[in-house]
C-alpha cells in the first residue's frame, strides 16, 4: 500500500501545531487538556524537584498516560528513563526547534539539507516515549545538531531570528557541562520563562503531536522505495512545513513569537 500522500502528513502536523499555537496566542480559550498539562509542574511538590546530584539533571517528564501519579515523573520514570536522558532528550527537541527555525528561515536553499532532514527527524522521534534510552545516540545527535546550528547560522549571515530560551550558545564538550546544560531546556524552566499554564500546556501538546507525527514519518521514509510512495517534491513539501511549525514552536509563548508566520 501507499504511504500517506503529503497532505495527510501536512495536515497532522498542522492540526496537533500550528492551529493549536495560533488559537492559544491569540488569547483564545485553550482546551481542557492543554490546561491539565499545563499545570502538572504547578501541582508536583518543590522538594521532589531538586537536583540532587550533577549526573542527574532536573526532570520532569509527563508525555505518557502511566506517567507517576498521573502528574509526571521527576526521579526516575516508570517507563524506567532516568533523569540524564529525559535532560538529553530535552536538550535535542530544543536544538531541533532550532535547525527549524534556521532551516525555515533560509528556505529551499538552506545547505546540508539531506544531513539536516535526517538528523531532525530521526532525533525527534527518538525523543517518543520508550523509543531510545540511549545516552551516548544523544549525545552524538546534539553534536551534530550543534554542527548543523553553525552551519545554517553562518549562511543566514546575521539574518537568523533569536534562538529559543535554553538553547546554549554553545553545547560544552564535557559531559558533566552537557548535562548542566539540559537544565534550561526541561520542562520546568521553560515552563517558568512561558510563565502562563495554559499557554505552555498548549505549546507541549503541540510538541508531542510533533513527535508522534514524525514518528509516522520516520516509518514511511523507512519503507519507501524509490518514488513509489510520493515524490521527493512531496517530501520537500513536508519538510517545509515541520520546519515551518518547529520555527514557530521555538518562539512560542516569548517575545520573540511575536510575528511569527
Amino acid at each position: 500500500p501507499r504511504c500517506p500522500p503529503r497532505r495527510v502528513i501536512c495536515a497532522m502536523l498542522s492540526t496537533l501545531a500550528k492551529v493549536a499555537c495560533r488559537e492559544a496566542m491569540a488569547g483564545l480559550q485553550p482546551r481542557c487538556l492543554a490546561a491539565v498539562v499545563g499545570r502538572v509542574a504547578a501541582r508536583l511538590p518543590a522538594s521532589r524537584m531538586a537536583m540532587s546530584t550533577l549526573s542527574a539533571p532536573q526532570m520532569l517528564c509527563y508525555q505518557c498516560e502511566q506517567t507517576s501519579a498521573g502528574k509526571g515523573c521527576v526521579t526516575q520514570g516508570v517507563c524506567s528513563k532516568t533523569p540524564v536522558i529525559a535532560g538529553l532528550q530535552d536538550l535535542q527537541m530544543l536544538y531541533n526547534l532550532r535547525l527549524g527555525q534556521l532551516a525555515h528561515a533560509a528556505g529551499p536553499g538552506a545547505p546540508s539539507q539531506t544531513a539536516l532532514h535526517h538528523l531532525v527527524l530521526q532525533s525527534t522521534f527518538a525523543t517518543l516515549t520508550n523509543v531510545n534510552f540511549d545516552d551516548a545516540y544523544f549525545e552524538g545527535t546534539l553534536r551534530q545538531s550543534a554542527d548543523l546550528v553553525a552551519e545554517l547560522e553562518a549562511a543566514l549571515q546575521g539574518k537568523a531570528p533569536p534562538p529559543p530560551p535554553g538553547l546554549p550558545v554553545a553545547l560544552p564538550s564535557d559531559r558533566k557541562a552537557l548535562l548542566l546544560a539540559s537544565r534550561p531546556a526541561g520542562l520546568l524552566a521553560r515552563g517558568a520563562i512561558v510563565n502562563d499554564e495554559d499557554l505552555f500546556g498548549v505549546i507541549e501538546m503541540a510538541t508531542y503531536g510533533m513527535k508522534g507525527a514524525l514518528a509516522y514519518f520516520s516509518h514511511a521514509e523507512e519503507l519507501l522505495a524509490g518514488d513509489t510512495a510520493y515524490s521527493q517534491a512531496e517530501r520537500d513539501e513536508v519538510y517545509a512545513e515541520i520546519f515551518r511549525i518547529y520555527a514557530y514552536l521555538a518562539g512560542a509563548g516569548s517575545s520573540a513569537s511575536a510575528g511569527a508566520p
